[in-house]
């Protein structure tokens, strides 16, 4: 009775044919011809952080220094204690939640 090598399983490399789906990498190329949009979307992001952070410099700060206008919305925006404060306080406890959603992710997958 002769045995081969090929009714035992080979143990030098691993079989990935069974690994869960969760663990393959789905890797997507983009052909030469597909626009790179990176830079883009940078850009969009950059630029929307920075009118982010300037309405809300002068609806928490300048607002409260400067007199009144007879604008109702500027007006408004000076005399006004809980919406200027509302956004940076929501996106910083977001950036908190998000971050420990993302651990405990991680925490699941590799234990």
């Amino acid at each position: 009775m002769s045995t081969t090598s090929s009714s035992f399983p080979n143990l030098d490399t691993p079989d990935r044919s069974h690994t869960p789906d969760y663990t393959r990498k789905t890797t997507r190329h983009l052909s030469e011809f597909d626009p790179d949009t990176t830079a883009l979307w940078g850009l969009v992001l950059l630029l929307g952080t920075y009118i982010v952070f300037v309405v809300s410099m002068y609806a928490i700060v300048v607002s409260k220094l400067v007199p009144e206008t007879g604008n109702k919305i500027l007006d408004w925006i000076k005399h006004d204690e809980y919406y200027c404060l509302l956004v940076p306080v929501t996106l910083s406890v977001t950036v908190y939640a998000v971050f420990w959603n993302w651990m405990g992710m991680k925490f699941f997958r590799h234990n």
